[in-house]
């Protein structure tokens, strides 16, 4: 049969890397970058500082909990300001638009 159920008892493993190094290895340089990773944007974006202040990144999009400063305190700190937030319909989640003035 094509459906098969199997038991999962060694979790899934995974692949990380920081926004900085990605920038480092593979010249990634977007001037617009959205990010939605369930849970860990803030852990994706304040380990990559120097991602963030590079002053060709314009926007960032980010889906964020209602209330995360550490988003919000980070990205003002690179150079962002907050222009929009717009709920996802999902509890107290919300998409937040920062952009350079």
């Amino acid at each position: 049969s094509a459906l098969h159920r199997f038991s999962d008892v060694r979790g899934q493993s995974c692949v990380s890397m920081t926004l900085d190094y990605l920038m480092d290895q593979l010249s990634l340089l977007p001037d617009h970058i959205k990010i939605d990773v369930d849970g860990i944007e803030p852990e994706i974006i304040i380990s990559s500082p120097r991602f963030f202040s590079r002053k060709g990144l314009k926007s960032v999009l980010v889906e964020v909990m209602a209330g995360d400063i550490d988003i919000s305190s980070f990205l003002g700190s690179c150079g962002f300001v907050l222009c929009e937030t717009q709920s996802t319909g999902y509890g107290s989640f919300h998409n937040a638009l920062f952009q350079r003035p």
